[in-house]
């Protein structure tokens, strides 16, 4: 989907068509982040990431929108039924990114695959008043591509046995999984495009990243056999990340941004209906070294409080108050699905309690966006001017 957040709240509100918008969260705060621009306001530079007082200066015009993600969520799951209606096999990425295998669907729709993309194009543009774009090859990674390169509103498609020609001048940023300080190390090197790494050959990857290493040069070379996944294979585990647009220096604030991942991973596992027995934090420094780390929960569990006790613990291990945080990860696995397990040190009717607790709190996040309701610890982090006054 071309800028889904933005085309959203236009589809949703005409008026704001052909007008440099950005959607941002916390747009009231200081420390607001852009998450989707309309391509008229990335005219002036700004980006997706980006902090909402950086994006202001570089265009004082923007008309700002809060984020909804109620409203994106409805949408992605349209999108998603338009899209079972050409395959059986689809795969949402993310709310905005859908994997759609047509292998032996072009004798049902009496179309080629590119026929096909140009029909989906057409439904989505036409019932739900979003722009797309789309990429066409025979293996992911290289459809991924070229709908980058589809962008905005394009339809691309790479031939079989034409893949390595098609990335081969392509810039190595333009690689899922190629961030910037990746590009960063591949430069040093002189190499800056997917040709470059075809070139160095997988040996040469291999000794510098590691498997990682292995991974980039197969993708360079267009080669990813793996399959798209149906939505009915439930998940094998939950996780939250987050990026922040400015590094974390303070403990407390720290354990605040914790919090409201652990509150984020525990909605989603109460909406699956499952119970998580694993639990794992990832911290990424501002020097770029990332830590992770594990441990078995003593009962499967989806409350927030019991995600944010053991992510705590695991905090706790790894920290180095010396050096900025920038990012963090909480992830919630060993999902057991449509169990109930008693936890020996409360009674069944507090248990009960805390199940009633969970319903009300999740439907009140549902009809008035996640922030309006949020436990003390995590209303730190989404809102330090309040707190701090």
């Amino acid at each position: 989907m071309d800028a889904f957040f933005v085309s959203v709240e236009q589809a949703h509100n005409p008026r704001l068509k052909r007008k440099p918008v950005i959607v941002a969260g916390r747009p009231e705060q200081r420390h607001g982040v852009v998450c989707s621009a309309s391509y008229e306001a990335r005219v002036y530079g700004i980006r997706a990431g980006m902090p909402l007082g950086v994006a202001r200066r570089l265009c004082p015009s923007a008309i700002i929108v809060p984020t909804d993600h109620t409203r994106y969520l409805q949408y992605s799951e349209k999108i998603e039924a338009i899209l079972q209606e050409f395959s059986p096999l689809v795969e949402m990425a993310s709310l905005d990114e859908a994997f759609v295998d047509l292998t032996g669907t072009e004798r049902l729709h009496k179309s080629s695959p590119l026929g096909i993309a140009h029909k989906i194009y057409k439904r989505i543009k036409g019932e739900l008043s979003l722009p797309c774009s789309i990429g066409i090859a025979s293996s992911r990674v290289v459809a991924k591509v070229a709908a980058q390169c589809a962008k905005p509103q394009g339809i691309l498609q790479v031939l079989p046995g034409k893949e390595r020609n098609f990335l081969r001048p392509l810039r190595v940023e333009k690689m899922p999984g190629v961030g910037s300080r990746t590009a960063e190390i591949l430069n040093t090197y002189g190499l800056t495009t997917l040709g470059d790494l075809q070139d160095i050959g997988e040996g040469w990857l291999t000794k510098l990243f590691g498997v990682t290493g292995r991974e980039l040069y197969l993708y360079a070379c267009g080669i990813d056999h793996s399959p798209v996944l149906a939505e009915g294979e439930p998940p094998k585990s939950v996780s939250r990340s987050y990026t922040f647009p400015r590094d974390l220096y303070g403990e407390e604030e720290i354990k605040s941004a914790i919090s409201y991942l652990c509150e984020l991973v525990a909605v989603e596992l109460r909406r699956l209906n499952a119970r998580a027995t694993i639990l794992s934090l990832c911290v990424r420094y501002a020097d770029f070294e990332t830590l992770s780390r594990s441990m078995k929960l003593s009962v499967p569990v989806d409350d927030e409080i019991a995600l944010l006790h053991s992510a705590i613990q695991l905090f706790n291990r790894m920290y180095d108050r010396r050096r900025a945080v920038r990012l963090l990860g909480v992830g919630a696995g060993g999902l057991l699905y449509h169990c109930w397990q008693l936890d020996m040190f409360n009674s069944l009717p507090d248990q009960h309690r805390r199940q009633r607790l969970h319903r009300s709190v999740d439907h009140i996040k549902r009809r008035h966006g996640f922030n309006a309701i949020v436990h003390g610890t995590t209303f730190a982090y989404i809102c330090p001017e309040k707190v701090s006054s």
